[in-house]
C-alpha cells in the first residue's frame, strides 16, 4: 500500500495516541487485509492514500483507495478518542449499501476506528444515490444518465461525480452533501448567474440542472473548456492573467444576501490554527501564537469594502472557454475584502515555493501576471492589506493545511512557512 503521508515531525496527540497507526500504510494494508473481506482475510493489491482531515486532540478522518481481488473502492475511517467509536458503531443504521467482496462497515476496537467502503458513509445518508443512479435523475437527460465516475469525496462532508452515458459521454456533475449546504450552494449559483446575466460580466458560472434538497443533491452543467490547472508551459502564464480577470469580474458583482463571513482569516480561526500547531509542534507555539496575535491586531486596522468572495481560488477552479472564462466550486463562497481571495491564491504560490514546486522567479512570475489580469478590471487592494492577507493565507490556510491534512511538504517547511507570514507582517516584500 502506497502512501504519501507521514507525521514523524508531529508530537503525539495525548487524545488520539493511534494517529500515526491509521497514517502508516504499513499498518493499514495489515488491517484491511484481515478486517475488510466479507468472507474473511483478502489479499489487498494496492492501496492509496488520498485523504486527511486532522483535528489535533479531536478526531481523525483518513480515506484510502483499496484494490483486492479485481476491485476497487475508496474505504473513509474515523479515529474517535477512547470509547468513543464503540458508541458511534453502535448507533450505526443497519441499511448499508453492498460493496462487493469489502464489508460495507466495521469496527476496529484496537484503535478507536470505523471504517466505511464508499458508498457508504456516516454523514453522506444519500451517498449511493450518485452510484445506483434513481430513475427520477437518470432521466434528466437525454441519452441517460447511466453510470457515475468519483471525481472529488470528502468523507462526512461532499462528493462529486460525473453523470456519465453508456458510452462515457459526460452530461453533467451531480453533487450531495451530509448536511443542507447544498441549499447555500444552489443560492449562490442562481444568484451569481443573473447577476452576470443582467449586468453583462464577462464571468460564466455553470446552471444548476437540478436541485433536491430533500437528498441534499443539486446538479450542475457540464462546462465545454480548459481547466487553468492542465494548461501549460508558457501558455500558464495567460491562464493566471485570465483567472485575474475573472475574479475582478466576480468581485464587481451584487454580493448574494444569503453569504456569509470569509471565515479562515477570523479571530476565531486563526486562534485554531495557532493552538493546533503548538499542539503538535510545540517547538513552533510560541512562534505561532505570536503571529496569530500579531495578525488579529493589524486586522483591526483594516477597513476595506466587502466582496462577494470565491473563497476557494486556485486554478482548479477556473475554465477557460472558447468566449470567456467561468468560476467553478463555489461552496465556500462568501463575503470579505477582495484581498481575501487575492491573498489566499498568492499565498498558495508563495506555499509552492517553499516546497520546492516552484522557483522564485516563476512564483513572482505567476504573481504579477495574476495582479495585471485583476487591475484590468478591478482595482487592488492597498499593499499593507495585500500582505496581510498574504500573510494570514500563508499562516491560516497553508501553515494550518500542513497540520490538518498531515501534508508532509508542508510539515517539513513549517518553521519556514511561519517565518515568512511574520516577514510579510513586518512589511516584507510581497
Amino acid at each position: 500500500m502506497s502512501s504519501t503521508t507521514c507525521s514523524a515531525s508531529l508530537m503525539a496527540d495525548r487524545a488520539l495516541p493511534q494517529r500515526d497507526l491509521l497514517l502508516d500504510p504499513a499498518f493499514v494494508a495489515g488491517l484491511f487485509s484481515r478486517r475488510l473481506g466479507v468472507k474473511g482475510p483478502i489479499v489487498v493489491d494496492d492501496g492509496k492514500h488520498i485523504r486527511t482531515t486532522y483535528r489535533a486532540g479531536e478526531s481523525l478522518r483518513v480515506a484510502y483507495r483499496v484494490s483486492a481481488g479485481g476491485q476497487s473502492s475508496i474505504v473513509a475511517g474515523r479515529v474517535f478518542p477512547q470509547g468513543g467509536s464503540r458508541k458511534c458503531f453502535e448507533q450505526e443504521e443497519p441499511k448499508v449499501a453492498d460493496c462487493g467482496p469489502f464489508r460495507p462497515v466495521f469496527h476496529h476496537a484496537e484503535t478507536e476506528s470505523i471504517f466505511w467502503t464508499f458508498p457508504n458513509d456516516r454523514k453522506i445518508a444519500n451517498l449511493h444515490s450518485l452510484v445506483d443512479t434513481p430513475q427520477e435523475l437518470a432521466e434528466l437527460f437525454t441519452p441517460r444518465w447511466t453510470k457515475s465516475s468519483l471525481v472529488a469525496y470528502a468523507p462526512e462532508k461532499c462528493a462529486t461525480v460525473q453523470c456519465l452515458t453508456a458510452q462515457d459521454d459526460v452530461l453533467a456533475y451531480a453533487k450531495i452533501y451530509a448536511d443542507d449546504h447544498d441549499q447555500t450552494c444552489f443560492r449562490t449559483y442562481m444568484a451569481l448567474r443573473q447577476s452576470a446575466e443582467s449586468e453583462r460580466a464577462e464571468v460564466h458560472f455553470p446552471e444548476v440542472l437540478y436541485h433536491s434538497a430533500r437528498h441534499h443533491i443539486f446538479i450542475l452543467q457540464a462546462l465545454r473548456g480548459r481547466r487553468m490547472a492542465d494548461v501549460q508551459g508558457r501558455e500558464v502564464y495567460g491562464a493566471f492573467a485570465r483567472l485575474g480577470q475573472a475574479l475582478a469580474r466576480l468581485h464587481s458583482l451584487p454580493v448574494p444576501v444569503h453569504l456569509q463571513e470569509f471565515p479562515r482569516f477570523t479571530p476565531s480561526h486563526m486562534k485554531l490554527a495557532a493552538a493546533s500547531i503548538g499542539l503538535v509542534r510545540p517547538d513552533l507555539a510560541q512562534l505561532a501564537a505570536e503571529l496569530c496575535d500579531a495578525l488579529c491586531q493589524q486586522k483591526k486596522e483594516l477597513n476595506e469594502p466587502a466582496v462577494c468572495l470565491h473563497g476557494d481560488v486556485h486554478p482548479k477552479n477556473g475554465i477557460l472557454l472558447e468566449n470567456g472564462v467561468a468560476l467553478i466550486d463555489l461552496d465556500q463562497a462568501s463575503v470579505g475584502p477582495s484581498a481575501a481571495d487575492l491573498g489566499s491564491l498568492l499565498a498558495a504560490l508563495r506555499y509552492e515555493r517553499h516546497i520546492g514546486l516552484l522557483t522564485e522567479s516563476s512564483e513572482r512570475a505567476l504573481a504579477n501576471v495574476f495582479l495585471i489580469g485583476y487591475q484590468q478590471f478591478g482595482m487592488l487592494p492597498e499593499p499593507e492589506s495585500l500582505r496581510w492577507h498574504m500573510a494570514a493565507g500563508l499562516f491560516a490556510e497553508r501553515a494550518f493545511r500542513a497540520v490538518s491534512r498531515i501534508r508532509l511538504p508542508g510539515l517539513q517547511c513549517l518553521p519556514e512557512l511561519l517565518m515568512d507570514a511574520m516577514h510579510l507582517l513586518a512589511g516584507g516584500d510581497r
